[in-house]
């Protein structure tokens, strides 16, 4: 690194660097010296020289026409360090305050969440299988299901859902085909389980007290051999889906006449 380009690294534009080495190798010089010398545009050295001159680099030599002398390298390099001392203390200073502005602002923005902090994407079936029953066990006033083959998992007719004070679920009329299934929606009802039967059911899912719900999506290229659970903790949601399981529940009949038409 030469002199000029260690000169800049301390503060000074390449200009600067250069008029000041000029002035140190004479002991003063006019202007157009400087910008002969130092290989500086003309019309840009007068700025150049005053910019020195306030920074105490260079001082006007008294006399009659303008010339300029160089300060003396050590008081010189002495300014220089001393104005980037200065630059970052004012920037150490402002960026305490720019902390104390941003702070607040990243502490709400972890109060509200992210984005999508209420949608949860499940692939596994084990684990899809495992929330969805956390999400039934843990109803307290409603579980709503919409039942439809395949099943992963064959429910049995003491699942741990006592807590909701009401149970209904939706079944499509295929899934009667499952023996197990067919035993499981007559003695559900029987044990005071509301259930209907329609002819066709487009996915399965759950929803919880009207806050949470669970849908299986097949995939659309392997079909019902794959699914993808999603899990939308989300009321408004939930209530647009329970406005959709009453409109089908409507159309629905009871498992014991839908199994007497099919048998």
């Amino acid at each position: 690194m030469d002199l000029s380009e260690r000169l800049v690294a301390l503060g000074l534009s390449g200009y600067e660097a250069r008029a000041y080495l000029a002035l140190l190798r004479r002991e003063g010089a006019t202007p157009a010296e400087v910008a002969r010398v130092a290989g500086l545009p003309r019309q840009r050295v007068y700025d150049v020289l005053r910019t020195l001159a306030e920074r105490d680099l260079v001082m006007v030599v008294p006399g009659d026409h303008l010339r300029y002398a160089a300060a003396d390298p050590e008081s010189a390099v002495a300014a220089l360090v001393q104005a980037k001392r200065q630059a970052m203390a004012d920037l150490e200073r402002d960026a305490d305050d720019l902390v104390e502005q941003l702070t607040p602002v990243w502490d709400d923005g972890r109060d509200r969440g992210a984005p999508l902090q209420y949608v949860e994407v499940l692939r596994d079936q084990a684990s899809a299988a495992a929330r969805v029953s956390a999400l039934i066990n843990g109803a307290e006033r409603e579980y709503l299901a919409f039942v439809r083959p395949p099943f992963f998992t064959q429910p049995t007719p003491d699942d741990n859902h006592e807590k909701a004070q009401v149970i209904r679920a939706i079944h499509d009329r295929s899934s009667l085909s499952y023996p197990q299934i067919a035993e499981h929606a007559k003695q559900a009802a029987v044990a005071g389980q509301a259930i209907r039967i329609v002819d066709s059911l487009p996915l399965k899912g759950v929803i919880v007290d009207r806050r949470v719900a669970a849908l299986h999506l097949p995939d659309p290229v392997a079909g019902d051999t794959q699914y993808t659970t999603v899990v939308i903790d989300h009321p408004d949601m939930a209530e647009l889906l329970a406005y959709a399981f009453e409109a089908l529940w409507k159309t629905g009949v009871a498992p014991n006449e839908a199994l007497g038409k099919d048998g």
